[in-house]
């Protein structure tokens, strides 16, 4: 049982009362000093903490795939940024846990992939992978299983907002304009269930963006990316907004969208449409299913 400390006015030290304002600021001053040590909210990683060891083991699965820009330095790896952008769940498509990165240097990531971990019939475990290009050109990825893919599209096709403010000075303030940028945005995903294919469903924007970015000396003066899901946090549609120019001056605002669900999706920026998607399929749940801008495959 852990002792109770209470403030004691009485306490005294050489002869010498003190008073509860003290003493209360020192137990406020070791409670700070506690917090500092492991974080708000954060409690200390422990050796073989299993969501530790899942987090390790996906940073692997991802770090295999080798993507490459076509005609660009084809020789030259792009490289796993290091962290993921998100981690999460989907009960209803029974992952158990699931984690988005990535791939590409400084600026806007060439790549995103999914890395999804599934618990499937019979008690079966699986890994699931979902690889999609952000790039303005053609990639091509080279995974452990020896499959191969290339793009046969760019992975991004960006628009200008036609009214958007003007770009402000700070990097906290340009955040909350993208952040209300993005929120002008709805999407509906259809035919998400197989037994009723003509259903539809509004989609979430996701809380906080997935990754910020820029590149001033490609006129990519700010950047964000915004995920819409369906399912829990798991994001099916991702949002990027983008701040272009050849001077922070005459800079831009722009967007543009890159799916990875096989749904039809239908995005409306205010109350005009401006991009859609049509449903796709995958040949046999058993073999990659390999699209002109993504892909996605169970391991085997």
């Amino acid at each position: 049982m852990k002792p109770v400390v209470r403030p004691n006015p009485r306490a005294v030290a050489g002869g010498r009362k003190f008073s509860p304002i003290v003493l209360w600021q020192v137990i406020v001053l070791l409670i700070v000093a506690l917090s500092a040590s492991f974080g708000p909210g954060i409690r200390a990683a422990e050796p073989g903490d299993p969501r530790e060891v899942m987090l390790e083991t996906m940073r692997e699965k991802a770090d295999a795939i080798q993507v490459r820009r076509i005609g660009e330095n084809e020789a030259e790896r792009l490289p796993l940024i290091p962290e993921p952008f998100f981690r999460y769940s989907d009960d209803p498509r029974a992952i158990v846990d699931a984690s988005l990165w990535g791939i590409g240097g400084k600026g806007r990531p060439a790549a995103m992939a999914k890395i999804e971990y599934y618990e499937r019939p019979g008690g079966k475990v699986g890994w699931f992978y979902c690889l999609v290009s952000l790039s303005d050109g053609l990639l091509n990825a080279d995974f452990e299983s020896n499959l191969q893919w290339q793009s046969t599209q760019p992975g991004l096709k960006a628009a200008t907002f036609e009214e958007s403010p003007a770009p402000a000075g700070g990097e906290v303030a340009r955040l909350v304009q993208m952040k209300n940028l993005a929120r002008r945005f709805t999407a509906r995903v259809f035919g998400a269930s197989l037994s009723a294919p003509t259903t539809q469903e509004q989609m979430r924007l996701l809380a906080r963006p997935l990754y910020r970015y820029a590149d001033e000396e490609s006129g990519l003066y700010d950047g964000a990316i915004f995920g819409f899901g369906t399912n829990g946090t798991n994001p099916d549609l991702l949002l990027l907004v983008e701040l272009r120019g050849p001077t922070i001056a005459e800079a831009k605002w722009q967007c543009g969208f890159a799916r990875m669900t096989t749904e039809s999706l239908r995005v409306h920026l205010d109350e005009r449409e401006v991009w859609t998607a049509k449903r796709v399929y995958a040949s046999s749940p058993n073999t990659p299913a390999l699209f002109d801008t993504w892909l996605f495959f169970f391991e085997r």
